[in-house]
């Protein structure tokens, strides 16, 4: 089944931008750099079911500048802030459940929304429709976003 996998986000740039590739399982379905700082959009399409892998590239050591007392002033990476499928949002807590995030050179998976890592994010599109996969996880419909006639 054909289905819109958009990604919503803001990025911040700090000797460049992060380089992003997006794979629906191993087909390349977007690759991206030199991004303009603020808001970014990102929508691809999928097979569904399939997994989605989002890898990461671009950050080194001097992405991150810290003023005198060890606080970020600038930043490299990318916030994700919503992710919807067939423009339908999936919920904040239920995104931050679905990341599958592997920075380079560690096994340890972590959650993360902000991407200012060189590494992996997979995201698990189960079930056999989008319908399905949205009840499963109980995710929370906006209804005035659904009309009837």
């Amino acid at each position: 089944m054909n289905t819109t996998l958009t990604f919503k986000c803001t990025n911040q740039n700090s000797n460049g931008s992060m380089h992003l590739k997006i794979f629906d399982n191993k087909q390349l379905v977007y690759s991206g750099q030199d991004f303009a700082e603020g808001a970014l959009t990102i929508a691809v399409p999928v097979s569904w079911p399939t997994t989605v892998t989002v890898l990461l590239s671009n950050k080194t050591g001097n992405d991150t500048v810290m003023d005198e007392n060890n606080t970020v002033v600038r930043d490299k990476g990318i916030f994700l802030e919503q992710l919807l499928v067939n423009n339908f949002p999936i919920e904040t807590k239920v995104m931050e459940s679905l990341l599958e995030c592997t920075k380079q050179n560690s096994k340890e998976i972590t959650n993360d929304v902000y991407w200012g890592f060189n590494g992996r994010v997979r995201i698990q599109l189960t079930e056999s429709n989008p319908t399905r996969w949205f009840l499963r996880l109980n995710n929370t419909f906006q209804l005035n976003r659904l009309k009837w006639k």
